[in-house]
Parts: structure tokens; sequence; C-alpha cells
């Protein structure tokens, strides 16, 4: 098992980036509260660092800010990831495409990028 501070960054900047898109609207749905707890468990998260994870996600503690990966590769995974955690519940909110603004910016993704995965979301299958 990994504590969340010994995760490579891209992985911590994934559960960052998800808290926040899961708690953007202010209403964490249990679809978002579920892929969240997925992502960790993939990640082989500890069990104290999933209480840090759940404690952020119902807004009871603060998750540290981590920097944006290196990789450019892993710069837009992170971005499909939480495009998909925004749209799971069925209805992006304007609260979350702020923040997908944001970690857009964050991640030096460019427009027809920032685009392109959008398209893709909507194609999936609900």
């Amino acid at each position: 098992m990994a504590s969340f501070d010994s995760l490579p960054e891209t992985q911590r900047y994934l559960l960052w980036t998800l808290v926040q898109i899961a708690r953007a609207d202010g209403d964490l749905s249990p679809l978002e509260a579920t892929y969240v707890e997925h992502v960790a468990e993939l990640l082989a998260l500890d069990e104290p660092s999933r209480e840090t994870i759940r404690a952020a996600l119902l807004g009871r503690a603060p998750l540290a800010e981590v920097a944006p990966p290196a990789s450019h590769a892993d710069r837009v995974q992170v971005y499909r990831d939480a495009v998909v955690l925004a749209a799971s519940d069925g209805d992006v909110e304007r609260d979350e495409h702020e923040i997908l603004d944001g970690v857009a910016a964050a991640l030096s993704l460019g427009a027809d990028e920032v685009d392109q995965i959008w398209r893709e979301a909507k194609a999936q299958p609900a």
C-alpha cells in the first residue's frame, strides 16, 4: 500500500484533480464518490490516505494542492479522467466547467486538445 505523498506526481495530481471536480458543484454524487474511491483503490492507496481523500471529498479537510505532471501524455490523461468524472453524474455544472478550464490551463493543454477530449467524452456511452 502507498501513501498519497509517496505516489508518483501524475497519480497525486490525478487524485487531487478528481477531488476538486467532485466537490466543484457542492453536491458530491454517489457516482463521483465511487469513482474517486475506485481510483484510490487502483492506486493501492493506504487506509490513512484514503481517509484523507474521503475527508477532502466531504469537505472536512482540504487536500494540499499538487503540481501538474511533467509529461504531456500524462497531462492529457489526467484531464481526460477529470472530464469523465465531471460527466459521470450526467450533468457538468458551471462550477465543474470552471475548474476544468483551470485544470486545462494548469496542464498547458491547447483548446483543440481540450475540445477533442470533450468530443470523445460525449461519444462515450453512459
